[in-house]
């Protein structure tokens, strides 16, 4: 069943959402648009495996307070692994209505696998978390 937005939700002037990978440049992007001051505040609002116990409806009110510059704008990243999880407990469309899809890809396939790799080897990092 889908979660709708509670009665209380101020809904976003404009949405900007950054699709991408984990390894893809998104951390300094996102950085970018930050600094802006009216681009949003994106960052992983929807990383589930670091508060686990955390609901979807939670994130998405999250998102709403912390992602947000003060002229309405809203701004977070998703990876592939984060949308698999929130189509199973929301309509995105209904909480973030007609956004704007940033889709951010790295080009150097191999440097990102490595990228990849390297924390999960190790043993530390966010890669090690989720791989």
């Amino acid at each position: 069943m889908s979660i709708s937005p509670p009665a209380s939700w101020r809904r976003p002037h404009k949405t900007l959402i950054i699709a991408s990978t984990p390894r893809s440049g998104s951390n300094f992007f996102c950085r970018k648009l930050r600094s802006t001051g009216v681009l949003g505040n994106p960052t992983e609002y929807f990383r589930h495996w670091d508060t686990p116990d955390v609901t979807t409806a939670e994130r998405c009110l999250l998102v709403a307070e912390k992602g947000r510059t003060d002229n309405g704008v809203v701004a977070f990243k998703l990876f592939p692994e984060h949308f698999e999880r929130l189509q199973k407990d929301i309509r995105l469309s209904e909480w973030f209505p007609d956004p704007i899809w940033v889709h951010l890809e790295r080009k150097d396939l191999l440097g990102q696998a490595i990228s990849l790799a390297r924390p999960c080897r190790m043993g530390f990092g966010a890669a090690a978390r989720n791989p």
